[in-house]
């Protein structure tokens, strides 16, 4: 009987525990703490090179320029030399000091256009169109005359033309130290025609 008793209570105990482990899971336990980093592996290889990218645009300056000035010898109307005077207030002594030019251009009443200076010697007429830039203790300013290579008057035909338009006047300031569109090396702006320097730097007229 005892035999009998000790078998049936062994055969509860496993139903039991078979209940048991197909039963629902039970509450989670607390997260254990976080394991030690592993040592950094080796470094991989270094990639290809890339392609190469296509060229920027080109840098520009900050070039300032005047409109077109009517001729007005307001600084000098002399018979043999004529000049005339514009205030320009950034034409300062840093700017000339730092490399910056001041280039000045003619605009003959037939349209056609010269840096200057200008030797007109021809059998009607001779004269020199100069043009200078100068800053003051204040001020700066730029001028255009005109003179008489052999001391004669200037004529009206030598200070206009032929044509009725009125000659014009124009100056440009390129200030330096900066590199100029990428380019290796500096143009002589004074040896460039009107219409290179209106290209280089977009000057509108």
């Amino acid at each position: 009987m005892k035999t009998t008793v000790k078998i049936l209570t062994s055969m509860v105990m496993v139903f039991t525990i078979a209940l048991a482990s197909c039963s629902k899971d039970g509450v989670d336990g607390d997260a254990g703490a976080q394991g030690e980093t592993g040592l950094q592996g080796p470094q991989g290889e270094q990639g290809p090179k890339g392609d190469k990218g296509d060229q920027g645009e080109p840098g520009t300056v900050n070039v300032m320029y005047s409109d077109w000035l009517d001729q007005d010898f307001n600084f000098s109307d002399e018979a043999s030399y004529k000049s005339m005077r514009v205030i320009e207030a950034k034409l300062t002594q840093d700017f000339l000091n730092n490399g910056g030019i001041v280039l000045g251009f003619y605009r003959s009443s037939n349209n056609a256009v010269y840096q200057l200076p200008l030797v007109f010697d021809h059998a009607s007429f001779a004269i020199r169109r100069d043009f200078v830039a100068i800053h003051f203790s204040d001020y700066g300013e730029v001028r255009f005359d005109v003179n008489s290579i052999d001391d004669t008057d200037l004529s009206e035909h030598e200070l206009t033309g032929s044509s009725i338009a009125e000659p014009q006047y124009r100056y440009v300031m390129i200030p330096g130290g900066v590199s100029l569109s990428g380019r290796s090396s500096r143009p002589n702006f004074e040896k460039m025609s009107y219409e290179e320097i209106a290209a280089y730097f977009d000057l509108e007229d």
